[in-house]
């Protein structure tokens, strides 16, 4: 594939991806996989076509929210546990 055949290429997936509507699900696994620092070039140029970040923002704040009450209980039942 030559570099002109590359960029066509890419521009049209960030066409048809800004075009797309995102649902929560897509939203909740884009989230989950930057967080584990595996999400795909393809969902990532998905994402950031996307014009409004408040669904991203709000589901991730969630999710490091929820990790840190689900660490902190973990914890808490070790140290019961161990004692």
């Amino acid at each position: 594939m030559t570099n002109k055949e590359s960029t066509d290429k890419q521009s049209t997936d960030k066409e048809s991806a800004s075009s797309q509507k995102v649902t929560f699900w897509q939203v909740c696994k884009s989230v989950a996989a930057a967080l584990l620092g595996v999400q795909s070039e393809q969902a990532r140029a998905r994402d950031f076509a996307q014009s409004n970040p408040l669904p991203y923002i709000a589901v991730g704040a969630i999710a490091i929210v929820g990790c840190v009450i689900l660490m902190a209980l973990l914890v808490r039942t070790i140290i019961s546990v161990a004692s």
